[in-house]
Protein backbone atom coordinates (compact mmCIF):
# COMPACT_ATOMS: atom_id res chain seq x y z
CA UNK A 1 0.00 0.00 0.00
CA UNK A 2 1.34 3.13 -0.92
CA UNK A 3 0.72 6.38 1.45
CA UNK A 4 0.57 10.33 0.49
CA UNK A 5 0.92 12.92 2.87
CA UNK A 6 -1.65 15.90 1.87
CA UNK A 7 -0.72 19.53 2.97
CA UNK A 8 -2.83 22.14 3.59
CA UNK A 9 -1.44 25.30 3.35
CA UNK A 10 -3.52 28.22 4.73
CA UNK A 11 -4.01 30.76 1.82
CA UNK A 12 -5.91 34.75 1.30
CA UNK A 13 -7.01 35.99 -1.75
CA UNK A 14 -4.28 37.91 -3.60
CA UNK A 15 -1.19 36.44 -1.07
CA UNK A 16 0.73 33.55 -1.06
CA UNK A 17 2.45 32.45 1.63
CA UNK A 18 5.74 30.48 1.27
CA UNK A 19 8.87 29.55 3.35
CA UNK A 20 12.31 28.52 2.27
CA UNK A 21 14.33 25.94 4.13
CA UNK A 22 17.69 26.21 4.43
CA UNK A 23 20.34 23.98 2.97
CA UNK A 24 21.24 21.36 6.79
CA UNK A 25 24.76 22.25 7.31
CA UNK A 26 27.15 19.07 7.37
CA UNK A 27 29.10 17.93 9.99
CA UNK A 28 31.66 15.26 9.61
CA UNK A 29 33.84 12.46 11.32
CA UNK A 30 36.14 14.74 12.34
CA UNK A 31 33.46 16.11 14.82
CA UNK A 32 33.10 12.67 16.83
CA UNK A 33 30.52 11.19 14.77
CA UNK A 34 31.54 7.56 14.72
CA UNK A 35 31.23 5.47 18.13
CA UNK A 36 34.84 5.74 20.08
CA UNK A 37 33.78 1.77 21.63
CA UNK A 38 31.39 -0.76 20.69
CA UNK A 39 29.91 0.02 24.27
CA UNK A 40 25.90 0.23 23.73
CA UNK A 41 25.98 3.54 25.64
CA UNK A 42 28.61 4.86 23.43
CA UNK A 43 26.51 3.48 19.98
CA UNK A 44 23.32 5.27 21.81
CA UNK A 45 25.11 8.67 22.72
CA UNK A 46 26.22 9.25 19.60
CA UNK A 47 22.93 8.24 17.69
CA UNK A 48 21.38 10.32 19.66
CA UNK A 49 23.68 13.49 19.87
CA UNK A 50 23.05 13.45 15.70
CA UNK A 51 19.07 13.05 16.42
CA UNK A 52 19.17 15.66 18.66
CA UNK A 53 21.25 18.18 16.62
CA UNK A 54 19.27 17.28 13.41
CA UNK A 55 15.68 17.81 15.67
CA UNK A 56 16.17 20.84 17.61
CA UNK A 57 19.27 22.27 14.65
CA UNK A 58 18.85 21.08 11.84
CA UNK A 59 22.42 20.34 12.18
CA UNK A 60 22.58 16.98 9.64
CA UNK A 61 25.41 14.81 11.43
CA UNK A 62 26.78 11.83 9.98
CA UNK A 63 27.08 8.83 11.92
CA UNK A 64 29.10 6.16 9.84
CA UNK A 65 29.01 2.59 12.40
CA UNK A 66 30.49 0.57 9.47
CA UNK A 67 33.86 0.24 11.63
CA UNK A 68 31.34 -0.51 14.83
CA UNK A 69 29.53 -2.94 12.99
CA UNK A 70 32.59 -4.62 11.76
CA UNK A 71 34.40 -4.40 15.31
CA UNK A 72 31.40 -6.14 16.63
CA UNK A 73 31.47 -8.97 13.67
CA UNK A 74 27.73 -8.84 12.38
CA UNK A 75 26.23 -7.50 9.09
CA UNK A 76 25.70 -3.63 8.80
CA UNK A 77 22.16 -4.80 7.06
CA UNK A 78 20.32 -0.96 6.85
CA UNK A 79 22.69 0.55 9.98
CA UNK A 80 25.74 1.35 8.27
CA UNK A 81 24.91 4.80 7.80
CA UNK A 82 22.72 5.80 10.94
CA UNK A 83 22.65 9.59 10.16
CA UNK A 84 18.90 9.31 10.80
CA UNK A 85 18.35 7.29 13.18
CA UNK A 86 17.20 6.88 16.71
CA UNK A 87 18.26 5.47 19.68
CA UNK A 88 16.76 3.85 22.99
CA UNK A 89 18.42 1.88 25.93
CA UNK A 90 16.76 -0.59 28.27
CA UNK A 91 18.14 -2.82 30.96
CA UNK A 92 16.67 -6.27 32.29
CA UNK A 93 18.14 -9.62 33.11
CA UNK A 94 17.30 -12.06 29.99
CA UNK A 95 20.43 -14.69 30.80
CA UNK A 96 19.73 -15.44 34.45
CA UNK A 97 23.53 -14.87 35.13
CA UNK A 98 24.51 -12.18 37.23
CA UNK A 99 24.36 -8.54 35.78
CA UNK A 100 21.54 -7.39 33.41
CA UNK A 101 21.93 -7.05 30.15
CA UNK A 102 21.92 -4.08 28.02
CA UNK A 103 19.05 -3.90 25.22
CA UNK A 104 20.07 -1.16 22.84
CA UNK A 105 17.06 -0.31 19.82
CA UNK A 106 17.85 1.27 16.90
CA UNK A 107 15.65 2.79 14.61
CA UNK A 108 15.40 4.30 11.05
CA UNK A 109 13.63 6.41 9.04
CA UNK A 110 10.15 4.90 10.14
CA UNK A 111 10.77 1.42 8.51
CA UNK A 112 13.86 -0.57 9.92
CA UNK A 113 14.65 -1.72 13.67
CA UNK A 114 17.31 -3.44 15.01
CA UNK A 115 17.83 -4.56 18.44
CA UNK A 116 21.24 -5.74 19.86
CA UNK A 117 21.69 -7.13 23.64
CA UNK A 118 24.84 -6.87 25.32
CA UNK A 119 25.98 -8.94 28.78
CA UNK A 120 28.26 -7.08 31.00
CA UNK A 121 32.37 -8.17 30.94
CA UNK A 122 34.43 -9.09 33.69
CA UNK A 123 35.68 -5.22 33.70
CA UNK A 124 33.25 -1.95 34.19
CA UNK A 125 31.98 -0.55 31.11
CA UNK A 126 33.03 -3.81 29.59
CA UNK A 127 29.96 -5.13 27.07
CA UNK A 128 30.37 -8.45 25.13
CA UNK A 129 27.86 -8.65 22.85
CA UNK A 130 25.17 -11.59 22.59
CA UNK A 131 23.27 -10.86 19.17
CA UNK A 132 21.27 -9.01 17.60
CA UNK A 133 17.58 -8.91 15.68
CA UNK A 134 16.63 -6.75 12.59
CA UNK A 135 12.91 -6.47 11.92
CA UNK A 136 13.05 -4.33 8.51
CA UNK A 137 9.10 -4.12 8.17
CA UNK A 138 7.44 -1.43 9.85
CA UNK A 139 5.04 0.21 7.64
CA UNK A 140 2.03 1.10 9.89
CA UNK A 141 4.01 0.84 13.88
CA UNK A 142 7.04 0.65 14.54
CA UNK A 143 8.45 -3.01 16.16
CA UNK A 144 8.40 -2.93 20.00
CA UNK A 145 8.84 -5.32 22.60
CA UNK A 146 8.12 -6.50 26.48
CA UNK A 147 9.99 -8.72 28.71
CA UNK A 148 7.66 -11.65 29.45
CA UNK A 149 8.61 -13.40 32.90
CA UNK A 150 7.61 -17.32 33.10
CA UNK A 151 8.63 -20.68 34.05
CA UNK A 152 11.43 -19.01 36.36
CA UNK A 153 13.07 -17.05 33.88
CA UNK A 154 12.75 -13.99 31.18
CA UNK A 155 12.00 -13.91 27.58
CA UNK A 156 12.22 -11.14 25.17
CA UNK A 157 8.73 -11.24 23.12
CA UNK A 158 9.05 -8.87 19.68
CA UNK A 159 6.10 -7.69 18.76
CA UNK A 160 6.15 -6.81 14.59
CA UNK A 161 4.50 -6.47 11.26
CA UNK A 162 4.78 -9.16 9.21
CA UNK A 163 2.03 -7.93 6.54
CA UNK A 164 -0.26 -5.57 4.93
CA UNK A 165 -1.84 -4.57 1.67
CA UNK A 166 -4.68 -2.92 0.65
CA UNK A 167 -7.32 -3.25 3.81
CA UNK A 168 -5.32 -5.25 5.37
CA UNK A 169 -2.38 -5.97 7.84
CA UNK A 170 -0.74 -8.24 10.65
CA UNK A 171 1.36 -8.48 13.32
CA UNK A 172 2.87 -11.28 15.20
CA UNK A 173 4.87 -12.02 18.12
CA UNK A 174 8.02 -13.97 18.31
CA UNK A 175 9.63 -15.07 21.53
CA UNK A 176 13.21 -15.21 21.97
CA UNK A 177 15.60 -17.49 24.55
CA UNK A 178 18.57 -14.99 25.18
CA UNK A 179 21.62 -17.29 26.69
CA UNK A 180 25.34 -16.65 26.49
CA UNK A 181 25.46 -18.57 23.36
CA UNK A 182 23.25 -16.31 21.90
CA UNK A 183 19.84 -15.32 20.73
CA UNK A 184 17.40 -17.93 19.55
CA UNK A 185 13.82 -17.64 18.58
CA UNK A 186 11.28 -20.01 20.24
CA UNK A 187 7.95 -19.17 19.31
CA UNK A 188 6.13 -17.36 16.73
CA UNK A 189 2.29 -16.80 16.08
CA UNK A 190 0.32 -14.42 14.73
CA UNK A 191 -1.31 -11.70 17.00
CA UNK A 192 -3.17 -9.35 15.41
CA UNK A 193 -4.88 -8.84 11.95
CA UNK A 194 -7.72 -7.22 10.07
CA UNK A 195 -9.05 -7.54 6.24
CA UNK A 196 -11.78 -5.56 4.32
CA UNK A 197 -11.62 -6.88 0.92
CA UNK A 198 -13.63 -4.89 -1.39
CA UNK A 199 -15.31 -7.93 -2.81
CA UNK A 200 -15.99 -11.12 -1.36
CA UNK A 201 -19.02 -10.88 1.63
CA UNK A 202 -16.56 -11.23 3.80
CA UNK A 203 -14.28 -9.52 6.60
CA UNK A 204 -12.19 -10.56 9.39
CA UNK A 205 -10.49 -9.49 12.73
CA UNK A 206 -8.45 -11.58 14.15
CA UNK A 207 -6.90 -11.35 17.58
CA UNK A 208 -3.97 -13.53 20.26
CA UNK A 209 -3.18 -13.29 23.70
CA UNK A 210 -0.34 -15.84 25.10
CA UNK A 211 -0.77 -17.09 28.35
CA UNK A 212 2.06 -19.10 29.81
CA UNK A 213 1.56 -21.89 32.47
CA UNK A 214 3.36 -24.54 34.19
CA UNK A 215 3.08 -28.16 35.75
CA UNK A 216 5.77 -29.73 36.85
CA UNK A 217 8.34 -30.22 34.44
CA UNK A 218 5.79 -29.25 31.56
CA UNK A 219 5.71 -25.66 30.32
CA UNK A 220 3.00 -24.76 28.15
CA UNK A 221 2.19 -21.33 26.63
CA UNK A 222 -1.97 -21.29 25.42
CA UNK A 223 -2.19 -19.06 22.65
CA UNK A 224 -6.06 -17.51 22.97
CA UNK A 225 -7.32 -16.68 19.43
CA UNK A 226 -10.63 -14.90 18.50
CA UNK A 227 -11.57 -14.46 15.06
CA UNK A 228 -14.31 -11.48 14.30
CA UNK A 229 -16.08 -11.96 10.79
CA UNK A 230 -18.29 -9.61 9.47
CA UNK A 231 -20.37 -11.01 6.53
CA UNK A 232 -21.72 -8.24 4.33
CA UNK A 233 -24.32 -8.42 1.62
CA UNK A 234 -23.54 -8.57 -2.22
CA UNK A 235 -24.45 -6.16 -4.90
CA UNK A 236 -26.85 -3.63 -3.21
CA UNK A 237 -27.84 -5.89 -0.28
CA UNK A 238 -27.36 -4.02 3.20
CA UNK A 239 -26.91 -7.30 5.20
CA UNK A 240 -24.27 -7.52 8.12
CA UNK A 241 -23.90 -10.21 10.62
CA UNK A 242 -21.17 -10.86 12.59
CA UNK A 243 -19.30 -14.30 13.59
CA UNK A 244 -17.31 -14.60 16.47
CA UNK A 245 -14.93 -17.66 16.68
CA UNK A 246 -13.13 -18.05 19.97
CA UNK A 247 -10.16 -21.36 19.87
CA UNK A 248 -7.22 -21.59 21.22
CA UNK A 249 -3.47 -23.01 20.34
CA UNK A 250 -1.78 -24.97 22.84
CA UNK A 251 2.19 -25.09 22.60
CA UNK A 252 4.35 -27.10 24.55
CA UNK A 253 8.08 -27.09 25.35
CA UNK A 254 9.92 -29.38 23.49
CA UNK A 255 13.25 -29.84 25.31
CA UNK A 256 15.33 -31.49 22.84
CA UNK A 257 14.66 -28.90 20.18
CA UNK A 258 14.34 -25.75 22.50
CA UNK A 259 11.79 -24.40 21.28
CA UNK A 260 8.10 -24.36 21.69
CA UNK A 261 5.83 -26.62 19.15
CA UNK A 262 1.68 -27.56 18.97
CA UNK A 263 0.26 -29.89 20.72
CA UNK A 264 -2.76 -30.81 18.50
CA UNK A 265 -4.15 -33.50 21.27
CA UNK A 266 -5.25 -30.29 23.38
CA UNK A 267 -5.83 -27.47 20.79
CA UNK A 268 -9.12 -26.44 19.59
CA UNK A 269 -7.52 -24.68 16.16
CA UNK A 270 -4.86 -25.87 14.29
CA UNK A 271 -1.54 -23.88 13.44
CA UNK A 272 -2.81 -24.30 9.20
CA UNK A 273 -5.99 -23.01 10.11
CA UNK A 274 -4.40 -19.63 11.75
CA UNK A 275 -2.33 -19.09 9.18
CA UNK A 276 -5.13 -19.39 6.72
CA UNK A 277 -7.03 -17.47 8.58
CA UNK A 278 -4.58 -14.22 9.13
CA UNK A 279 -3.70 -14.70 5.00
CA UNK A 280 -0.18 -15.97 5.36
CA UNK A 281 1.29 -19.98 3.85
CA UNK A 282 3.08 -21.55 1.81
CA UNK A 283 0.42 -22.91 -1.18
CA UNK A 284 0.37 -20.54 -4.17
CA UNK A 285 -2.90 -18.31 -4.59
CA UNK A 286 -5.15 -18.22 -7.47
CA UNK A 287 -3.10 -15.13 -8.37
CA UNK A 288 0.26 -16.47 -8.25
CA UNK A 289 3.33 -17.25 -5.96
CA UNK A 290 2.37 -14.35 -3.49
CA UNK A 291 5.06 -12.14 -1.99
CA UNK A 292 7.64 -13.14 0.70
CA UNK A 293 8.29 -11.06 3.53
CA UNK A 294 11.26 -12.75 6.12
CA UNK A 295 9.97 -16.36 6.99
CA UNK A 296 6.13 -15.65 5.67
CA UNK A 297 4.19 -15.70 1.89
CA UNK A 298 1.35 -12.93 1.92
CA UNK A 299 -1.30 -13.03 -0.53
CA UNK A 300 -4.34 -11.04 -1.87
CA UNK A 301 -7.12 -12.59 -4.02
CA UNK A 302 -10.50 -11.63 -4.63
CA UNK A 303 -11.13 -13.62 -1.49
CA UNK A 304 -8.96 -11.46 0.97
CA UNK A 305 -7.52 -15.06 2.21
CA UNK A 306 -5.05 -17.50 1.20
CA UNK A 307 -5.64 -21.12 0.05
CA UNK A 308 -8.60 -22.26 1.67
CA UNK A 309 -9.09 -19.17 4.14
CA UNK A 310 -13.10 -19.25 2.94
CA UNK A 311 -13.29 -22.88 3.45
CA UNK A 312 -11.69 -22.27 6.84
CA UNK A 313 -14.60 -20.17 7.88
CA UNK A 314 -17.32 -22.45 7.17
CA UNK A 315 -14.96 -25.06 9.38
CA UNK A 316 -15.34 -22.60 12.12
CA UNK A 317 -19.00 -21.47 11.78
CA UNK A 318 -20.77 -24.78 11.20
CA UNK A 319 -23.45 -24.61 13.92
CA UNK A 320 -24.83 -20.76 12.80
CA UNK A 321 -24.17 -21.37 8.99
CA UNK A 322 -26.41 -24.77 9.33
CA UNK A 323 -28.85 -22.61 11.37
CA UNK A 324 -29.23 -19.93 9.15
CA UNK A 325 -29.42 -22.52 5.73
CA UNK A 326 -32.41 -24.59 7.66
CA UNK A 327 -33.98 -21.14 7.97
CA UNK A 328 -36.49 -19.15 6.45
CA UNK A 329 -35.44 -16.90 3.27
CA UNK A 330 -34.21 -14.23 4.76
CA UNK A 331 -31.21 -11.75 3.62
CA UNK A 332 -28.78 -13.92 5.44
CA UNK A 333 -29.81 -16.67 4.03
CA UNK A 334 -29.23 -15.30 0.67
CA UNK A 335 -25.87 -13.95 1.61
CA UNK A 336 -25.16 -17.23 2.28
CA UNK A 337 -26.47 -18.70 -0.83
CA UNK A 338 -23.94 -16.36 -2.49
CA UNK A 339 -21.45 -16.99 -0.51
CA UNK A 340 -20.95 -20.80 -0.79
CA UNK A 341 -20.37 -20.01 -5.00
CA UNK A 342 -17.18 -18.76 -4.06
CA UNK A 343 -15.98 -21.82 -1.51
CA UNK A 344 -14.34 -24.80 -2.56
CA UNK A 345 -16.22 -28.08 -2.77
CA UNK A 346 -15.56 -29.17 0.83
CA UNK A 347 -17.71 -31.35 2.83
CA UNK A 348 -18.73 -28.45 4.95
CA UNK A 349 -20.10 -26.34 1.82
CA UNK A 350 -21.93 -29.51 0.69
CA UNK A 351 -23.54 -30.30 3.65
CA UNK A 352 -24.75 -26.32 3.62
CA UNK A 353 -25.85 -26.62 0.46
CA UNK A 354 -27.62 -30.03 0.93
CA UNK A 355 -29.65 -28.00 4.14
CA UNK A 356 -30.52 -25.35 2.18
CA UNK A 357 -32.26 -27.23 -0.50
CA UNK A 358 -34.55 -28.93 2.04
Amino acid sequence: MRFFTLILVPHLVGLVLCSAQATPRTRTNEDGSEPRSESPYEIARIVHRASRSWKEEHIETKVDLSSTWKRLGIDAGDFEDCTYCEARLFRSDLDGKPGREAILKLTKSGDSCRYLIFRPGLVKRDWKLIGYIDHDFNRYQMAHHRIVRAFGRNWFVLYGQEGSGSGYYLYGETWFAVTRAGIRPILNYVVDGHTDPVMGGLKWELSARAVPSKSGADRRIRLLFEVRNLAHGFGESHFAKQFIVRRHADYAWDRKAGVFKTDPRSSTISEAEMNAVANTGEDPSEEGGGTAIGQSTFFSSLKGFVGNGFEVFLRLNMRPLTTIAAGPDTPAREWLREFLGQCNDIPEKLRLEKAMQK
